[in-house]
């Protein structure tokens, strides 16, 4: 675990003071070729190990979390209904222990008053069973993990943030901060983003599936896995999810060439597009000036017209 927090130091060190991803050259759109040896390609090199180091860190902060549930779960089952968060449930246990302890704690700095009287209620009442001492110091140990682990996460997301917003404004403005990184990531560099069309990366992360329903002669996906975790696909309704995607991944190509070739370094463009793409999710879902009426009436209202007709 030491060893995970010197890489996660020494990466965010040297991924800080890389140099600048942007060149300063007036005409960056006569000849990208050129950018190619340049610094970029060490600076996407760190970037793009910043961002598996993130995802990484990510999955061990849900594993361990979910290990101290499991383990604390019999002791008091009460708590999973009031915590949710695997790192507030790994700080509320650290602090309790026992839940018998529960009573004469106060938990303000970690949780809201009203979660806090809930939870000593709960821990009033619990039907769970006793742990010895053994158990409570390996399960203090685990939450120990996971709070280091997320503390390591937090700042190395606030340095991807702090670069994304560098490198790509638009494109952090229209899809986000981390789903704008795992694109780059994932193509392997700012550079690469560039020269891939909308439709391509509007399967990022789905390309096994997409290859299989090609070979199959089945229906391809409508998303990766990448673009998905953008709200406004993640939030669209089923039927508009697929529309939203393609949309979206066209934007992002468009996006990512303009803060790469284009000039202007704010990040005007992208918070337009979204903005565009937000109203025409309203449009689509019916949310903009009349509603759209329950899709159980509409079936009804089609028959009882077609059987008129």
């Amino acid at each position: 675990m030491e060893m995970m927090r010197s890489i996660v130091r020494r990466l965010i060190g040297i991924f800080s003071s890389g140099p600048a991803v942007q060149d300063s050259t007036p005409n960056k759109s006569l000849d990208v070729s050129q950018r190619m040896d340049g610094p970029t390609e060490k600076v996407d090199a760190k970037f793009i190990e910043a961002v598996r180091l993130f995802d990484e860190l990510d999955k061990m902060v849900s594993k361990y979390g979910t290990t101290v549930w499991n383990l604390y779960d019999d002791h008091f089952p009460e708590l999973a209904n009031i915590v949710s968060d695997n790192v507030m449930y790994a700080k509320v246990v650290k602090l309790m222990g026992n839940r018998t302890n529960a009573a004469t704690l106060d938990f303000s700095k970690i949780l809201s008053e009203e979660l806090g009287t809930k939870l000593k209620e709960a821990a009033a009442v619990s039907i769970g069973c006793e742990l010895n001492e053994l158990d409570l110091i390996n399960i203090n140990g685990l939450c120990d993990q996971v709070l280091s682990l997320s503390e390591s996460r937090d700042q190395l997301y606030e340095d991807l943030k702090t670069k994304m917003n560098t490198i790509a404004p638009n494109l952090t403005a229209l899809a986000g901060d981390l789903v704008g990184a795992r694109l780059i990531a994932h193509a392997g560099g700012t550079l690469n983003l560039v020269t891939q069309p909308g439709s391509t990366i509007q399967v990022y992360g789905a390309e096994k599936a997409f290859r299989r329903a090609r070979k199959r002669n089945d229906a391809t996906p409508k998303y990766g896995n990448i673009i998905y975790n953008s709200p406004l696909i993640s939030k669209a309704v089923p039927k508009f999810k697929g529309k939203m995607a393609r949309t979206l991944a066209a934007k992002i190509a468009l996006a990512i060439r303009y803060d790469v070739l284009g000039d202007p370094q704010d990040n005007t463009m992208g918070l337009e597009t979204r903005n565009k793409l937000e109203e025409r999710l309203r449009s689509l879902e019916g949310r903009s000036g009349r509603a759209m009426p329950r899709p159980i009436e509409v079936g009804f209202f089609a028959s009882v017209s077609t059987l008129l007709l």
